[in-house]
């Protein structure tokens, strides 16, 4: 049994250069260290495994997509334009956890059974 604990090692300049270009398995190659790179600043802002797969694909997704408007010239710029992205990304999400529980609190303090005359219903549906 061997034991590997280190992750996609950084792709090379001409790596890089042909993931730019469009080429398929280059991408794939800066892709996988891109999402390695990346797994352990998600795992620190959130530690739902299904929040953080989700952040990483889109996130990877972005930035593979913008390569060629971007053109890094290496895979430091990759990292740099990915951890934007990435942190731009934790933001929404934050922003959308917080949303979430504030409309759970608002509907665990609202009054059960329906009002009764159209004023109470008026504010009952401003209120929501």
């Amino acid at each position: 049994m061997t034991w590997c604990t280190v992750g996609p090692v950084q792709p090379e300049d001409d790596i890089v250069q042909a993931a730019v270009s469009g080429d398929s398995k280059a991408r794939d190659v800066v892709s996988s260290w891109l999402w390695s790179e990346l797994h352990g600043f998600f795992a620190n802002c959130f530690h739902d495994s299904d929040t953080i797969d989700e952040l990483l694909q889109t996130t990877v997704l972005v930035v593979c997509s913008k390569l060629g408007s971007k053109a890094p010239r290496n895979a430091a710029q990759i990292l740099d334009f990915g951890v934007r992205v990435a942190v731009t990304n934790t933001k929404a999400a934050r922003r959308k956890i917080a949303e979430q529980q504030a409309r759970r609190a608002r509907l665990a303090r609202e009054p059960h059974g329906s009002p009764r005359s159209l004023s109470s219903t008026l504010r009952y549906v401003e209120w929501r």
